[in-house]
């Protein structure tokens, strides 16, 4: 993951240079928040996050490609269960946003 925010932290002239001092203990340690750039082009990285465990949703990851830097991500249906575990208003919004294609894709 190191090797991946540094390249991603160099990979764009539109992300800050953020870097600085991160640290692999600072990847490793649940619960930092780290973020690249500025909205609307901000990365975040979050080393742990509500209602999912890393070993899991490891092997359920998809690949996404940010200008031809293939990242892993959390796949949807983890997405789906972060955001309700969150409680947020905003998160639950965005689940209630989801679920109606779910259910489109399953007819």
């Amino acid at each position: 993951m190191y090797g991946a925010v540094c390249v991603a932290g160099g990979a764009a002239d539109r992300l800050d240079d953020g870097l600085h001092d991160l640290t692999r203990d600072d990847l490793t340690t649940p619960g930092v928040v780290f973020q690249i750039g500025l909205a609307p082009l901000r990365i975040g990285v979050l080393t742990a996050v509500s209602g999912l465990d890393f070993a899991s949703a490891w092997l359920r990851q998809v690949e996404s490609d940010f200008e031809g830097i293939r990242v892993p991500v959390i796949g949807r249906e983890d997405f789906v269960l972060n955001r309700r575990a969150t409680g947020r208003t905003k998160d639950l919004s965005d689940v209630e946003r989801l679920e109606p294609a779910d259910a489109q894709k399953k007819r």
